[in-house]
């Protein structure tokens, strides 16, 4: 918007003033941002390989596609005001350097932006959680506790844990005073089930009779079982 309105100040000021040609383009040589995010492409690529499935990439889809869009407006808004830094009238070449100097900054914000989109803090923000809360000095709720899930759900209730004031009115205060007491609040990740399959040909069952003494059949029957793991040599 900013360059639009510098280059409508260049045209009414100098209509018949030529601009000098363009720089050579930010991103000359690499695809667009929406490429590279298509399937098959690195950054969808990586976003499957890391999250093991793709709910976490349907999840993050949106987000990361209306910052990657502004992204490309705000370097399409750079590459026109880099066009005033070739005009002879000086003023405008200075107000041409403010707005690349702002530009500049946008979209190094946009780009750290979509690497926090991309990369998870911590390795249970998509969890789900279990919230439980205590009473401290006060209040008449002992204890509670609530499963939540959702996208992300642990990401965004994780700081909420801690000790909270609660001010309430009480139904048995006349006067309307307001009380004030605390509550404990933990937020809990769940753990994420894990799909354990082990080939049967992995496994060496070896049967024994036990030795020592015992009930009638402790010598006479194989009652002593062990079963070893081949590949990791667990019994």
């Amino acid at each position: 918007m900013r360059s639009r309105v510098l280059w409508g100040a260049a045209r009414w000021l100098w209509p018949r003033r030529a601009v000098g040609p363009a720089r050579r383009p930010l991103s000359s040589g690499s695809p667009p941002l929406e490429e590279l995010f298509a399937r098959g492409g690195p950054l969808r690529t990586f976003l499957e390989r890391h999250s093991g499935s793709e709910a976490h990439l349907k999840v993050r889809r949106p987000e990361l596609l209306a910052v990657i869009r502004l992204l490309n407006e705000k370097e399409q808004e750079l590459r026109e005001t880099e066009h005033l830094l070739h005009d002879e009238n000086e003023d405008l070449r200075k107000l041409a350097e403010n707005e690349i100097t702002l530009c500049q900054k946008e979209i190094t914000q946009l780009k750290h932006q979509i690497i926090l989109l991309l990369v998870p803090s911590e390795e249970t923000d998509e969890n789900d959680l279990i919230l439980e809360v205590t009473a401290g000095v006060g209040g008449g709720l002992r204890h509670a506790s609530a499963s939540i899930g959702g996208s992300e759900a642990y990401r965004h209730m994780k700081f909420e844990g801690g000790v909270h004031r609660v001010q309430r009115v009480p139904k048995t205060e006349k006067q309307g005073r307001v009380h004030t007491s605390t509550m404990t609040v933990a937020i809990l990740p769940q753990p994420t089930e894990i799909n354990l399959v082990i080939n049967p040909k992995d496994l060496r069952i070896d049967t024994k009779r036990a030795s020592g003494a015992g009930g009638q059949h402790v010598n006479t029957t194989d009652s002593a079982v062990r079963i070893v793991h081949l590949p990791t040599d667990w019994k």
